[in-house]
């Protein structure tokens, strides 16, 4: 017989056919389904540690902020011992290192734990990122946290600040161009508005400038 005609062989190629495509759409979609599924976890992952960052930052800046009302309420105290301190007989080593262990003290209720919270804030930050538009602001502000406790137990042990090490006005100044600077990264990079690709940098630039940062962030006197 001439010309083509239907037996079950071609019945049965037919469905190993349909299952070979079946099987292949198959194997697509999953694929798919799985690449995507890794995105949407790798975007979880990423949204994540971007809040994390974020929440940390915010508790960084708050914890710096509490040195200016933190001055308010050593400065008194402080000078209320170094007065005492100009009574004491220097010969007299107990009443000496009772006035040191005084200072102590309230280094230790204050300075120090406040230093402790904001070195633990800022190594988060540290560990979260690696753009250097936060990691720069951060590790200078550990420089200068970093000597601002080793003046509290210099003074705690009765010796006098060495010439170079930054404090008073000059360690504030420091203190709020790096706030500055860290407040602009997550303005920029962790707002709302860099999440719809529209950041007036200008407009930022301008705030942080009219802010008086300095007197927010002051360090506590001696």
């Amino acid at each position: 017989m001439n010309g083509w005609y239907y037996t079950p062989g071609w019945g049965a190629l037919a469905t190993v056919t349909v299952a070979t495509v079946s099987l292949i759409a198959s194997v697509v979609i999953s694929q798919r389904t799985l690449r995507r599924s890794a995105e949407q976890f790798q975007q979880g992952r990423i949204d994540a540690r971007t809040d994390k960052l974020r929440a940390e930052i915010i508790q960084l800046i708050t914890t710096i902020a509490e040195r200016g009302r933190q001055a308010a309420a050593m400065r008194p105290r402080m000078h209320e011992l170094m007065k005492l301190i100009k009574t004491i007989d220097p010969a007299d080593a107990q009443a000496v290192e009772e006035m040191r262990d005084a200072i102590r003290a309230m280094a230790a209720d204050t300075a120090i734990e406040l230093h402790e919270r904001t070195t633990a804030h800022a190594y988060a930050v540290l560990m979260l990122t690696d753009d250097k538009d936060a990691t720069m602001p951060v590790m200078k502000l550990l420089t200068v946290f970093g000597q601002e406790r080793r003046g509290i137990e210099l003074l705690s042990n009765g010796n006098p600040l060495p010439e170079s090490m930054i404090s008073g006005p000059e360690a504030d100044q420091h203190v709020a161009v790096h706030v500055a600077a860290l407040l602009r990264f997550a303005l920029l990079k962790l707002g709302v508005s860099s999440y719809d690709n529209f950041v007036d940098h200008h407009l930022i630039d301008q705030i942080l400038k009219n802010a008086d940062l300095t007197r927010e962030f002051q360090a506590p006197r001696f």
